[in-house]
């Protein structure tokens, strides 16, 4: 696959994201690893952890932060929660600069950095949010945010 095309691909996909895209996304439309180098060698895109990759090299928005946590911890389990997902779901006049994900207790991550690591016991059926940034519904997000608040207020 030629650069040009290669990267006309990848902004298709990142622009779904804010602008990100993860690696194995990639991998599934035949750009792979050493493609990857070679666009952050020539400083056209840039590495934001082991999974998340950005088609630019500005700073990355609240949104592609909220991509690379989950992509980092990893899709599969993790969810933005508590907070966080309330934010994603509307929340304003709000600030909390961590972001916030849980993991079912059994699993095991690293977490990345700027990410509040929570471990639930179980997930039910209907917890999270089927479209979109994966994250828990409003009302367990509620709950949940209530927990962890480290003050009443």
């Amino acid at each position: 696959m030629r650069g040009p095309e290669r990267r006309r691909i990848a902004r298709e996909l990142a622009e779904q994201h804010g602008g990100v895209v993860s690696r194995a996304m990639l991998r599934r439309v035949g750009i792979q690893r050493n493609h990857v180098a070679s666009e952050v060698h020539a400083e056209r895109w840039a590495l934001h952890g082991d999974a998340t990759v950005a088609v630019h090299t500005r700073p990355l928005t609240r949104e592609e932060q909220l991509w690379r946590a989950v992509w980092e911890i990893g899709p599969d389990v993790a969810v933005l929660d508590g907070v966080t997902a309330l934010q994603v779901a509307g929340l304003q006049h709000f600030d909390e600069p961590a972001i916030h994900c849980s993991v079912v207790h059994t699993a095991r991550v690293v977490w990345p950095s700027g990410v509040s690591a929570h471990k639930v016991i179980r997930r039910v059926p209907g917890e999270t949010v089927p479209v979109g940034i994966p994250r828990t519904r409003p009302a367990v997000a509620a709950l949940r945010a209530a927990h962890w608040a480290v003050s009443d207020r």
